[in-house]
């Protein structure tokens, strides 16, 4: 790292100057403390440029899991909600 002091803001660590430094993006909300900090940007310009979206495993209502590459080559809908 050229700078090391280029992460410190006083006595702590800048997490998105670090961010910044992986190429990844981040929030941060001072009030709460939270910080979020996203996947690599090449990572998503990929996905992007593949026009696929990444396997993940989510449990059915059931409880059974599933992923997402069982349904492949077959149309799916995926809804995302939150209520904040």
């Amino acid at each position: 790292m050229p700078d090391p002091e280029a992460i410190r803001s006083g006595d702590q660590l800048d997490v998105m100057a670090i961010a910044d430094l992986l190429d990844r993006p981040a929030a941060a909300d001072e009030k709460s403390g939270l910080v979020a900090i996203g996947a690599p940007r090449d990572r998503r310009r990929a996905a992007l440029r593949d026009l696929r979206a990444p396997d993940f495993v989510l449990p059915d209502l059931d409880g059974m899991p599933v992923a997402l590459s069982d349904h492949r080559s077959k149309k799916r809908l995926l809804v995302a909600f939150s209520s904040w």
